[in-house]
């Protein structure tokens, strides 16, 4: 990683669209790595996808409404852990350190 580089999870929070219009009932999280260097933005979206619980759902539209976030939406690794349920936040906990992975190490998570 060059001095000038920084590197963060983000998380891709969304329900599924099962058919033209028809969303899960659950959301789905894709942890994502997001890189900056020498200014330019990049993203690289991981093989591993989170299943949430219809609970764990509810509980999260509580903290995301739809009416601020809509049907998709990102968040900081950090943000979501201040809000995440516990499962979720365990989940998420055993990703790697963002700044010790490059984006081949992101492609082969896998959940």
């Amino acid at each position: 990683m060059t001095k000038s580089m920084i590197k963060d999870w983000d998380l891709n929070i969304y329900f599924v669209e099962e058919d033209d219009n028809v969303y899960s009932k659950t959301l789905r999280i894709n942890p994502v790595l997001w890189t900056m260097e020498n200014g330019l933005s990049d993203v690289t979206y991981s093989n591993w996808f989170i299943d949430t619980t219809f609970a764990e759902t509810r509980y999260l539209r509580s903290q995301y409404p739809e009416n601020d976030y809509g049907m998709d939406w990102t968040d900081t690794l950090g943000g979501f852990l201040e809000k995440a349920p516990p499962r979720i936040k365990q989940v998420l906990l055993s990703l790697p350190q963002a700044d010790t992975v490059d984006a081949k190490d992101v492609l082969e998570l896998v959940g």
